[in-house]
């Protein structure tokens, strides 16, 4: 009884933080969409720039804000299985982040976010066969959260060199809708330092402050939802061999972040898209 009552008093402060933590942005015409997809569409991959271990806070706060829109839509969403890295839960990587995790685990599972370790897909196929989507941070590194040396500017996104996006279109299957979110601030909260990431002194503060309900010095996420679309949207834009293509797939992804986005938090696919529209200005003046 006493450890049922403290677990439930952890999870109560550990939901305020979690709420405290993030801004949500969306659009009421991206709304209208992503309603209208979870009507039409069996799964929902959720994919996110990478500024740091803090997203995990945005992403727990998401998925719950999808789950109430799926509610209002007759829609039967469980929540959202998410890949995460063995060496946060087992304390490799920093003792501190293991600790925030375990206090803010369970009321992220109480949202709807279901951590699993990257070793296997066996539990990803499970959890679509009981009616949840995917969260992905396709970067799979936090050096896009990292600041540029001498400066408090992040790096940005990060080119994605393998096909981890991919793969988890080709595990969900093509009746799918690809929900894009823009993550910014996180890295005010955790910070990768000499290899290491650490909570920062501020994000230290930031998540007392949270679990208390002070309203002083708390570290925003801005957590914005971006148009949804679909393999049909797709296949107009890539071509029907699309699938074959997993660099001009992740250029395509990741560039739709952008609109949510500041210019200094795009990184490689702010780049590239200013290369794009440069190739078109030139061609144009030609």
């Amino acid at each position: 009884m006493l450890e049922r009552t403290t677990q439930r008093l952890v999870n109560f402060f550990a939901e305020r933080t979690l709420k405290a933590h993030v801004d949500k942005h969306i659009e009421p015409s991206v709304e209208a969409r992503i309603k209208e997809l979870m009507r039409a569409k069996g799964v929902f991959i959720v994919y996110a720039n990478h500024q740091g271990h803090a997203d995990g806070i945005a992403l727990a706060v998401m998925s719950e804000y999808l789950r109430q829109l799926a509610a209002e839509v007759d829609f039967d969403l469980k929540g959202f299985a998410a890949p995460m890295a063995r060496s946060w839960a087992s304390g490799d990587q920093n003792i501190e982040l293991k600790q925030s995790y375990d206090l803010l685990s369970g009321a992220g599972r109480k949202y709807g976010l279901e951590r699993e370790m990257v070793k296997e897909l066996r539990p990803f196929r499970e959890k679509l066969k009981q009616g949840y989507g995917i969260m992905v941070l396709p970067e799979g590194s936090v050096e896009g959260g990292s600041y540029i040396k001498g400066t408090k500017r992040v790096k940005g996104m990060q080119k994605i060199d393998d096909d981890s996006l991919m793969l988890w279109i080709k595990l969900a299957g093509k009746d799918v809708a690809f929900q894009p979110l823009a993550l910014q601030g996180s890295s005010n909260i955790a910070q990768k330092e000499d290899g290491v990431t650490k909570l920062t002194r501020r994000g230290k503060w930031s998540l007392i402050a949270g679990a208390l309900g002070i309203p002083i010095g708390i570290q925003k996420i801005e957590a914005t939802l971006l148009m949804p679309y679909t393999v049909e949207e797709i296949t107009r834009h890539l071509g029907d061999n699309w699938m074959e293509k997993s660099e001009a797939f992740n250029n395509h992804a990741m560039r739709r972040l952008n609109s949510g986005l500041p210019p200094d938090a795009r990184g490689y696919y702010g780049r590239i898209t200013d290369d794009i529209a440069q190739t078109i200005a030139v061609s144009a003046a030609s």
